[in-house]
């Protein structure tokens, strides 16, 4: 468990247990590995499970169904934060009549009065206590950042904005109504010129909000556009080098760096008017209410305001104008919102791999656990008796990326049961389709037809050009924390692979970083060292 769920209300009020890690990071480099557990509350990892199996039995077709389907997934969460809601608007309510009271309480000096004094220090206090609590609870750690994990701007944008849409949004609509009713009581019809001022922001808030969902959307895709190039670029950096294209692609990058400024201004434009529309209201709600007052009064020749009339007709404006504020921020949020699901859901209803492969249902737990490398839902078949000693048979299996072009012949192979460390080669002239074969027994390129049968799915695969992340050595070849690594069997592959002599030459060992794409590696460092090793570091029983 984290230190922050065991520790108590003094300890998680004061984030006392934040100390240590201050005071780590204040002495020490802080790596990942090494990052103290966060909150179960905020962890997605089963989160994400529910979430998939939410996700494939609704209408990904539909409009905004990966909305939907976040709603329903978090319906409970969300549920949670109503109560607590409900009473921040409550203590909120509470406050301009104990400002009102308190005001006309100290205009007397009766001892009626000094009593009723006592007891509103009293009501003030608890409303205040009742307020710094609430403003502790879920409304500011909601569970929704726990369905979310950082993927990139959408996420981060969809993160900011989901409180405001899902948990802001009804409460501060709820307020608004209730603040104006009591302000009818107060000053009677005049509570309209607030209300006037409301329409018109709001109207102005509705107006900017396709233009600020159209806009974010085109600022996210030409910073996706940016971030590809950079990458790909970086990638190839010894090639850009070699090929001396450093000024060009400088200037690539830094031409897709200006389209995405010149594209970021249009949003920017939209939020400098978003931010006058929310600080607007506050003047000239005040100003037109007690205006409308004034002239309505001196029509009418009635009395003015009372001092407390005064004061608690305020705070009643006043408690008008934050939820505006919030509602006139969420309004475009909303937009924002669904701007960024939109693009997220257009990834998430891209085709899967689709599993054609026949699994052998007796080793199906050693394949349908989620955390495996894949994490793809894999059906098992029942197999026939004359296959159950065969490793992996294929009856005329054609493989293609694309079935329209493929002319080929079907492949017929069948491999029986052997002892450990049996070797199978695929020879062929270049272009013949090796590298196809080999991804299509993985399971990634398709199966035009055939039959293809393989008794142990969860394999080692070696691609021809390695997938590395910007990490050690050692975190590539192991595929995981270092925490769990077995320093006995990666012993092992090392000398078994001779590769003591290699982390000689290297000041820092298996601990040097291969920078991003293996870019601080030779080729044969990158299969040898890296992409060889984690194959044979997983241990599986087809590699």
């Amino acid at each position: 468990m984290s230190d922050e769920s065991i520790g108590g209300p003094f300890n998680q009020g004061l984030f006392v247990w934040l100390n240590s890690l201050l005071c780590k990071g204040y002495t020490a480099l802080l790596i990942g590995n090494e990052l103290p557990r966060i909150h179960e509350k905020l962890s997605s990892e089963d989160l994400s499970a529910t979430f998939e199996a939410t996700w494939a039995v609704c209408n990904q077709e539909r409009k905004n169904a990966l909305l939907f389907a976040v709603v329903k997934r978090l319906r409970w969460e969300i549920a949670g934060i109503v109560l607590p809601r409900l009473a921040v608007m409550g203590f909120s309510i509470a406050q301009p009549f104990i400002v009102g009271k308190v005001v006309s309480t100290l205009a007397q000096t009766d001892q009626l009065s000094l009593d009723k004094g006592y007891g509103l220090i009293g009501a003030t206090a608890i409303v205040f206590v009742g307020i710094a609590h609430m403003m502790n609870l879920p409304l500011g750690s909601t569970d929704e950042s726990s369905a979310m994990s950082l993927m990139g701007a959408d996420i981060e944008m969809l993160a900011e904005y989901f409180n405001s849409t899902v948990c802001e949004t009804w409460a501060n609509v709820l307020q608004l109504g209730l603040a104006t009713w009591l302000l009818k009581t107060m000053v009677g019809a005049v509570c309209i010129a607030p209300i006037v001022i409301v329409i018109i922001f709001i109207s102005i808030s509705f107006g900017m909000g396709n233009m600020v969902s159209d806009r974010q959307k085109k600022w996210l895709e030409a910073t996706e556009k940016r971030i590809n190039l950079t990458s790909s670029i970086v990638g190839s950096i010894r090639n850009v080098k070699a090929l001396g294209l450093s000024e060009v692609m400088q200037d690539m990058i830094d031409s897709s760096r200006q389209d995405e400024l010149r594209i970021s201004k249009r949003f920017r434009r939209t939020q400098t008017i978003r931010v006058c529309t929310v600080n607007l209201p506050s003047v000239f709600g005040q100003l037109a209410t007690f205006a409308a007052y004034a002239i309505v009064a001196k029509i009418q020749g009635s009395d003015g305001l009372s001092v407390s009339q005064a004061v608690t007709s305020l705070s009643l404006i006043n408690l008008m104008i934050e939820p505006l504020s919030v509602l006139l921020l969420a309004i475009p949020d909303t937009f924002a919102s669904v701007g960024c699901l939109d693009r997220i859901q257009d990834f998430l209803r891209h085709s899967k791999r689709p599993e054609k492969r026949m699994l052998d249902q007796s080793d199906s737990d050693s394949w349908t656990n989620p955390s495996t490398a894949s994490d793809i839902a894999l059906s098992p078949m029942r197999v026939p008796v004359e296959m159950k000693h065969t490793v992996m048979s294929l009856k005329n299996v054609r493989f293609a990326w694309d079935s329209a072009l493929y002319t080929g012949d079907g492949i017929n192979l069948e491999v029986e049961s052997c002892s450990a460390g049996t070797l199978v080669l695929v020879i062929g002239p270049v272009g013949s389709g090796k590298s196809t074969i080999l991804k299509g027994l993985a399971g990634e390129t398709p199966v035009i037809e055939g039959d293809y049968f393989i008794k142990y799915p969860d394999i080692a695969f070696c691609d021809q050009t390695p997938w590395l992340v910007n990490a050690s050595i050692k975190e590539n070849i192991v595929g995981g924390p270092i925490s769990e690594v077995d320093r006995e069997w990666y012993r092992t592959v090392i000398n078994a692979c001779s590769l003591d002599a290699d982390f000689a030459k290297m000041p820092e060992g298996d601990q040097t970083l291969v920078g991003s794409q293996g870019a601080k590696l030779s080729g044969g460092q990158r299969q040898r060292i890296v992409s060889m090793n984690y194959g044979t570091y997983a241990n599986k029983q087809v590699e």
